[in-house]
């Protein structure tokens, strides 16, 4: 759902600058939107963001581990569930294996370590990091 919000706020942020061309020019057969961003976002890369039109970006494009939905519950997204083990201090997560990359390689839990791991590299310039 949130995801789906992100997704109208940048759309609703950018409506200015909105501009339909013909079907001739689009790669999808019959239909074709074409949105200018004010400003194109330099990295979609999720850990090097620090724009906010480049977050609203991402956000349509990555999935998140888990999600906070509007009651303050965390549901999970990528995670289909987690435990919380060690008194707090370890969170086993349960990836879905029905998600693939857009190249059809099924998401593994490497894939999902990798990522987070990259927040806390020394050479990481995340906006998460601290």
């Amino acid at each position: 759902m949130f995801k789906i919000i992100h997704c109208l706020i940048l759309f609703a942020a950018i409506i200015f600058y909105v501009n339909y061309t013909s079907a001739s020019e689009c790669s999808f057969k019959n239909s074709c939107i074409k949105v200018g961003l004010p400003k194109i976002p330099e990295k979609m890369d999720p850990n090097e963001s620090w724009y906010f039109s480049e977050y609203l970006t991402i956000q349509c494009v990555f999935q998140n581990l888990v999600r906070l939905e509007r009651n303050g519950h965390f549901v999970g997204d990528v995670a289909t569930h987690w435990e919380i083990l060690n008194k707090g201090k370890t969170y086993r997560f349960h990836i879905n294996k029905n998600i693939k990359f857009h190249n059809g390689k099924q998401l593994k839990s490497r894939d999902v370590a990798i990522s987070l791991s990259r927040t806390i590299w020394p050479n990481s310039n995340s906006a998460m990091k601290s």
